[in-house]
């Protein structure tokens, strides 16, 4: 389990570095890649098909719903990266008694801040079951439920 956290906070930083108008491609990429790759454990694959699907999700429902905010792209791909290492690696601090607390701590902040109009709770909540450790709904402002999650856990 603390390789799957070591190799998903490793591909943040490389993530991090990559010129921003260019985020959001390099996100997808990169997720699909892992995703893909059978090599890879299957927690770590999991969490990269979550990115994916979120990534993609993200997009489409952004090109629907909000066109002239298509650029806002970079900084939600971004900020989903940045959502995730902190819950990482505040999952894998927390005794087996606190992860469920922060897995539903993580998961309220997705709620708190939905992005677009979407009914579609089968697609959004996709992800609600227990085999991915990533449990949130694909319809999310990452950049609002990371702001709000980092004031109150810290890597």
């Amino acid at each position: 389990m603390k390789r799957i956290f070591i190799t998903m906070a490793l591909a943040c930083v490389a993530f991090v570095g990559v010129n921003a108008q260019e985020r959001y491609k390099a996100a997808l990429e990169m997720a699909r890649t892992v995703a893909e790759d059978e090599k890879k454990e299957i927690g770590l694959r999991k969490i990269a098909t979550f990115k994916y699907d979120e990534l993609c999700y993200t997009g489409q429902r952004t090109r629907e719903q909000m066109p002239d905010k298509y650029d806002e792209l970079d900084e939600q791909a971004l900020a989903l990266f940045e959502f995730l290492d902190l819950y990482l690696s505040n999952y894998e601090k927390a005794s087996d008694k606190n992860k469920a607390k922060v897995m539903q701590d993580f998961k309220q902040f997705c709620i708190e801040f939905p992005r677009y109009t979407d009914d579609d709770t089968l697609l959004t909540e996709a992800y609600y079951n227990d085999n991915y450790i990533t449990q949130f709904n694909l319809n999310t402002d990452w950049v609002k439920a990371y702001g709000k999650a980092r004031t109150i856990y810290k890597k």
